[in-house]
C-alpha cells in the first residue's frame, strides 16, 4: 500500500464498449453469463459468444426475430412450456457475400 499511485488514465466507458441502440419498437434483453436468454420466465441458449451482450428482439407475427445491433441472429418461438431459438440459416448470408467473391 506504501507504493501504490493511482493511473492517471482513464478506461473508456465501459471499457468493453457501448451497447447497441435499437429501434424503439424493438424489446431489449441481456444475455445471462453462460449465453442464455432468460424471457418471460423461461430461458434458451442463443450463444456463449454473446454473454452479457445486449439484444434486440422484434415481434414478427408468431415469433420474435433476435438482433445483435444490425445482425439478425434467429429467431424465438413459445410453446406453453418453451422458448425455442431457431438459428438463422447459413444459406440465409448467400446475399453478403463480398462484391470480391467469385462466386
Amino acid at each position: 500500500a506504501d507504493f501504490y499511485e493511482r493511473s492517471t488514465r482513464m478506461l473508456p466507458e465501459p471499457s468493453w464498449g457501448r451497447d447497441f441502440v435499437y429501434p424503439d419498437d424493438f424489446v431489449l434483453v441481456r444475455l445471462c453469463k453462460p449465453g442464455t436468454l432468460r424471457w418471460n420466465g423461461r430461458s434458451t441458449l442463443i450463444t456463449s459468444a454473446l454473454r452479457h451482450e445486449l439484444l434486440g428482439l422484434q415481434r414478427c407475427s408468431n415469433r420474435w426475430d433476435v438482433y445483435f445491433g444490425p445482425i439478425l441472429l434467429g429467431s424465438l418461438t413459445t410453446t406453453k412450456r418453451r422458448i425455442i431459438f431457431n438459428r438463422k440459416p447459413s444459406n440465409m448470408f448467400r446475399d453478403q457475400v463480398s462484391p470480391m467473391s467469385v462466386e
